[in-house]
């Protein structure tokens, strides 16, 4: 459904006096909440977990020789980067290989130290720093590609014709902006009603989006 597709189904189920609207932009009074209503229950799913598979995207960069530190160009979309995602090749990916990944304080503590600065040659660790850029070791005495993923930032639907990022249950979105209507107003049947229809999409959710969670090896 299209954010136009959204505020109406809300409309129509919050029981706010009114037409059909034919855009979402510029409303004011009771339908200039249902807006915002929607507007802020589709950032608070997307919030709801970090490691949503319809947030998580990948990336790739070409690295400096003697540069260690990067920012790549989709820092500003990053809410978190995927751990242990990150991969080093040199001009094709036949010789790829995985970048090990260390905390940042172990990496600062032990390779941003004395003569390990100076280190040169193929990367083989990485690191987040506090900026969220990424810091390789050793630094590159190539050209090497760095590939990896993230979780992007709470997606937001500006026109009327936009969508939710995820490609199924939009009536969540619906449901969590209707809890959040009879909340404020006083409504607890409406409220009740909701939240049920919510929790039972959410639950769908987690079922689809949200990554497996494997059991280790069981104890001799």
């Amino acid at each position: 459904m299209t954010k136009l597709e959204l505020c109406n189904r809300l409309l129509a189920r919050s029981g706010v006096a009114g037409t059909a609207m034919t855009t979402t932009l510029s409303q004011t009074g009771e339908l200039g909440l249902l807006v915002s209503l929607i507007d802020t229950a589709y950032e608070s799913i997307q919030d709801k977990y970090n490691t949503w598979e319809f947030l998580r995207h990948t990336f790739a960069f070409n690295c400096a020789i003697g540069v260690t530190e990067y920012a790549p160009s989709v820092l500003a979309n990053v809410a978190n980067w995927k751990d242990n995602s990150f991969r080093c090749y040199l001009t094709t990916t036949t010789n790829e290989q995985e970048l090990a990944q260390l905390n940042w304080d172990v990496f600062r503590d032990t390779r941003i130290i004395g003569t390990s600065r100076d280190t040169t040659g193929r990367p083989s660790e990485i690191a987040e720093n506090p900026e969220k850029s990424l810091v390789l070791w050793p630094a590159p005495d190539d050209t090497y590609t760095i590939t990896g993923e993230y979780y992007r930032k709470a997606d937001t639907m500006d026109l009327d014709t936009d969508e939710p990022v995820f490609g199924s249950f939009h009536m969540s979105i619906v449901y969590n902006a209707l809890m959040q209507y009879a909340g404020d107003s006083g409504l607890p049947t409406l409220y009740a009603t909701a939240q049920k229809e919510y929790n039972k999409l959410i639950r769908m959710m987690q079922r689809d989006y949200l990554p497996v969670i494997s059991l280790g090896e069981p104890l001799a």
